[in-house]
């Protein structure tokens, strides 16, 4: 009645009553009329909104129902399925008068929902498409404006997600149609489908395999086969690579490090068959405390420049010609020690009026191959450096050069590495020496070096063993890829076999690699392929399967170069500080009466006092800042020492007194031998100080002076011999076998 006198206000509240009453009820032949009228009720209010969710409303019942509208009856108006098909076209076209979109759930509309699972790569340019299959259960066609798919990364713990959608506007017909589409992003690993949208006119159909309302309106459904596809559609894995003629971006560590300055990322991006009219790159820190300094970023050579770096985080690029490449280094800052960091970078770059997107994700170790020891031994004139070169993890590193140049102020004499390059290991360091001498003429030069001048810079180029294994390997690998058919396969199986490879040798097979320069490659069986082959087609999964197993067979083994590979060539600069050492004491020990004249000495008696004097002179050699006068006497405290079941030390332990730069002082004592054998001498020990400022009592405070020792006689030693000229055993049979007689050699 209120709808024949036009009263649709009444008449829409009657309706969405009755339509409520009956789906609470599960009357659906009597909802969908209800909806019907109720709609056109809407209709003449011109409420688009509503009329746009009850229209959508009727085409789900109708279209999920067995039979779709084939089979809804009992009102005569509803008996041919067509007359509800108009709902599609009315509601499209009231959506475009709505200010926002209108979403409706895309399972309620469609049934099987499939996306085929493997990428198709384009011949002229980078990027991929994929193919997605609708199956329309509405009544009628329409045009599909855009279709939107969204793929979410599964192996990776920083987020990424790419966007695929279609070209044109594609005909959605009743039934399945096939629907290609593509994306201009790029990034590898493995993806699962999160998101689909179909959007036309106004109207958004979209189905989220995150979202919980999803999975429980697909689980209303009639049909279990639908729901199937789509339960399968939420654990569905995309396996993405890039082609091997698209863009690539290389994230590592600088190979030249210098200790002494900050510490630095390389990132080269590699056009290949790109001409690329701009390109900017974003650089996101993924770990905690580190900051990257953008702004200070450089480019390692001139095949590229930069438009911008001012903001923070981002550097834009210029032009790029096809198969170039573009080193930057980016300086980085850390506000606490930490081994490995997690760098994300995203290139976005212009080819030909097209806009395109490369993703890559890092995990760099920033822990120094390398440990670099040093022990400085100071004497008169010169300090000798003890170098020690060693590795700080168990893998062993080979060294082919090092070098430690002289500067201004000091001349430095180092013995050079001739021949192959040397294997260091973990428990096997590499030891040099280095002799330094200020350079100077005659006397102590009045002028200090500055401090740039005193520090020398240990340069150390090596390579690290598990960097050479792999770049060994992937040569080998790459090359016979590209004499195959499966060259567009070769940045997938590369990375994949670097990731397997390293995580199966351990550091015993390390230390072997390197002893015989040569890697076990073990069966296709040993190697975890099947992860990355399991993102193919069923084809190319049997014909790669069958070529990797020949491979395998066919280089069981691969033998590493003797000389370093440059792509693996690493540089240490390590600053070495000459301190400032305002006295260097040289002392000695002199046994009277037993020297030889060349340094060695005579054997002495047992229990027999020796006379011994200790010589002792200082320098102001290496006192490079010249802080005091040459000629300032220095008050030193010289003291004794050695183990009393070895010499027995006659005469002052600690002695006290002051000399002068170049004066020398001599220490006579007594030295009393406990045992036979050869004895090493007593050892020294040397503090010094200089006259301090008198305190308010009017007392002199001694000021110490740092000081080092070069005593010579720190290793030498004595032949001690029992004091005995002849001794007679008896051999008799018939008497007792033993010691007859014995004479000392005083004939006593």
């Amino acid at each position: 009645m209120a709808s024949r006198s036009k009263d649709y206000n009444s008449a829409a509240s009657y309706f969405q009553q009755l339509s409520t009453f009956y789906h609470n009820n599960d009357w659906a032949r009597l909802e969908i009329p209800m909806l019907d009228m109720y709609a056109q009720c809407l209709k003449q209010l011109d409420r688009r909104l509503d009329f746009c969710r009850i229209g959508l409303q009727i085409l789900a019942q109708t279209a999920r129902r067995p039979g779709s509208l084939q089979h809804v009856s009992g009102v005569s108006r509803h008996e041919d399925s067509e007359e509800l098909g108009h709902y599609l076209d009315d509601v499209l076209e009231a959506s475009n008068a709505l200010q926002r979109s209108i979403s409706a759930p895309l399972q309620k509309q469609f049934g099987r929902i499939l996306l085929h699972p493997y990428i198709r790569h384009f011949d002229d340019r980078d990027g991929f498409q994929m193919t997605l299959s609708l199956q329309n259960l509405m009544p009628v066609a329409f045009t599909a404006e855009e279709v939107r798919v969204k793929l979410v990364n599964v192996d990776n713990d920083q987020r990424s997600d790419i966007w695929l959608k279609t070209g044109d506007p594609d005909h959605l017909g009743p039934g399945t149609t096939d629907v290609d589409v593509q994306t201009t992003a790029m990034c590898s690993g493995w993806f699962e489908l999160e998101r689909i949208d179909v959007k036309s006119a106004n109207v958004v159909f979209t189905f989220d395999t995150a979202s919980p309302s999803s999975n429980a309106l697909v689980a209303t459904s009639n049909n279990d086969a639908d729901f199937n596809h789509v339960q399968e559609a939420n654990a569905f894995r995309v396996l993405v690579w890039p082609g091997e003629s698209s863009l690539d971006v290389q994230l590592s560590l600088c190979p030249n490090i210098h200790l002494g300055k900050p510490r630095s990322l390389e990132m080269v991006i590699v056009s290949r068959r790109n001409e690329i009219d701009r390109a900017t790159v974003a650089l996101k820190s993924c770990t905690a405390g580190l900051r990257i300094h953008t702004a200070d970023a450089e480019l390692n050579e001139d095949n590229g420049t930069f438009r911008d770096k001012s903001q923070p985080g981002v550097l834009e690029l210029g032009s790029m010609a096809s198969d170039s490449d573009v080193r930057i280094r980016i300086p980085y800052g850390l506000e606490s020690d930490l081994n490995d960091i997690k760098v994300r970078a995203e290139v976005r770059y212009s080819v030909g009026g097209r806009e395109y997107t490369y993703t890559r994700n890092g995990e760099m170790r920033i822990q120094l191959p390398l440990n670099v020891n040093v022990q400085d031994c100071y004497q008169e004139d010169a300090l000798v450096s003890h170098f020690q070169i060693g590795t700080a993890s168990s893998i062993p590193a080979r060294i082919s050069y090092y070098r430690l140049p002289s500067t201004k102020s000091f001349h430095v004499a180092m013995s050079e590495l001739e021949g192959d390059p040397v294997d260091v290991f973990a428990r096997q360091p590499l030891s040099l020496l280095a002799n330094i001498r200020r350079k100077m003429y005659g006397a102590r030069s009045s002028q200090s070096p500055k401090t740039t001048d005193r520090t020398l810079m240990l340069q150390i180029r090596y390579a690290c063993l598990d960097q050479e294994v792999m770049v060994a390997v992937e040569d080998v690998l790459s090359k016979a890829l590209h004499a195959s058919i499966f060259g567009t396969y070769r940045r997938l199986l590369l990375a994949a076999f670097a990731r397997s490879l390293r995580s199966k040798l351990s550091m015993q097979d390390f230390e072997t690699i390197a002893l015989l320069r040569e890697v076990q490659i073990e069966p296709y069986e040993y190697y975890d392929w099947d992860s990355i082959l399991d993102g193919l087609d069923s084809e190319s999964k049997a014909e790669l399967t069958s070529w990797l197993q020949t491979w395998h067979k066919e280089h069981s083994s691969i033998s590493l170069p003797e000389d370093i590979n440059p792509r693996t060539t690493l540089e240490l600069t390590v600053p070495v500080e000459i301190p400032t050492v305002p006295a260097v004491f040289t002392a000695w020990l002199d046994i009277q009466g037993y020297s030889t004249g060349d340094g060695e000495y005579r054997s002495a008696p047992a229990d027999q006092p020796l006379l011994a004097n200790l010589s002792i002179l200082w320098s102001r050699y290496w006192d490079i800042d010249a802080r005091h006068p040459d000629d300032e006497p220095l008050h030193i405290t010289c003291e004794i020492d050695a183990n009393p079941d070895v010499w027995l030390i006659g005469g002052q332990r600690k002695i006290h007194f002051s000399a002068k730069p170049a004066e020398e002082t001599k220490i006579p004592i007594i030295l009393l031998p406990q045992k036979s054998g050869h004895l090493f001498y007593p050892s020294v020990d040397i503090r010094a100080a200089r006259s301090g400022k008198s305190e308010g009592d009017g007392k002199a405070v001694d000021e110490e002076v740092q000081c080092e020792v070069d005593y010579l006689s720190q290793s030498e030693s004595i032949l001690v011999v029992p004091n005995l000229s002849s001794v007679t055993v008896s051999l008799d049979g018939g008497a007792e076998v033993g010691v007859v007689d014995m004479r000392s050699r005083d004939g006593g």
